[in-house]
Formats: structure tokens, C-alpha cells, sequence
């Protein structure tokens, strides 16, 4: 017997992608319900030979139209305009909470500004980050079951 769920948008953690060096098979396990692709406008040319879907992509306004051309196959996605000198997590993250999603997963690297800068949003969104070595989860919720 099988059953099927209904994934609607913002429903699936978001899956942003700040690391092209990633475990491949954890990324697999990220893409299984076709969470919402984010992703750095420098990171496009990595990513394309992965073949996923990229849904959001942030870059500079000099760079658009770039990356409209690499995408152009992958229509429709968004992108986020931004001035060169804003963050570019802090802006996905801004992204994310007024687009009313409650999680998303992270590959990135965590340094001590990454985990300084997502600190003020934790009670908005559940995240948690991968890299190479570790898994950190942060939860809205003071408990936390897997």
C-alpha cells in the first residue's frame, strides 16, 4: 500500500545552496520532496552539471542578465536583485520569513559570522545547516523529536 502527500509551497523546508562542495548523496536526500532551490548568482555555472531545478537565485543587478541566460532553459524562477554590498544569507533569510517559511536547510559553511548573522531569526525559521563534516539543527520549539 502506498500513500501519497500533497507538498504545498513553503510547506518543504527550502534548500539553500551557499557550498558547491557538498555530499552528494545528502543533497539527494534534500531534493526528494522538490524543496524550493536556492542559490548565489556565482554558484550557477557549478551547479548546472547537478541537474537540479534552481528556483531563487540571488545576485547583484549587474549580473541578471547572465543568469537569465544559463536559466533560461530552467523558466520560471526568481530573481533577487541586490546591491553588492548586502549579505547574501541575510537576504535569502529575508526572503524566506516573508515568504511565510517555517524551515529551511543550508549548505554552507558555519562560521561564526554565519551562525551570528541567522541567530535573530531562529524563532521564525527551524534551520538547519550542512557541510562537510557536521549537521547543526536549530529548532524554533524549545524540544526537539526526530
Amino acid at each position: 500500500m502506498s500513500s501519497h502527500h500533497i507538498v504545498r509551497d513553503e510547506q518543504e523546508p527550502a534548500l539553500i545552496v551557499f557550498n558547491p562542495c557538498f555530499n552528494e548523496q545528502t543533497i539527494q536526500e534534500l531534493l526528494e520532496w522538490s524543496p524550493t532551490v536556492i542559490t548565489k548568482s556565482e554558484l550557477i555555472e557549478e551547479l548546472l552539471p547537478y541537474g537540479f531545478k534552481i528556483d531563487v537565485v540571488i545576485g547583484s543587478i549587474e549580473g541578471k542578465e547572465s543568469v537569465m541566460s544559463l536559466l533560461s532553459h530552467q523558466q520560471p524562477f526568481k530573481y533577487l536583485s541586490k546591491n553588492t554590498s548586502d549579505d547574501d544569507l541575510l537576504q535569502v533569510i529575508y526572503y524566506l520569513t516573508a515568504s511565510k517559511y517555517k524551515a529551511a536547510n543550508l549548505l554552507l559553511e558555519p562560521t561564526e559570522e554565519t551562525l551570528n548573522l541567522i541567530n535573530p531569526f531562529l524563532n521564525q525559521l527551524d534551520l538547519v545547516i550542512y557541510d562537510q563534516r557536521v549537521k547543526w539543527i536549530y529548532s524554533r520549539e524549545s524540544t526537539f523529536s526526530k
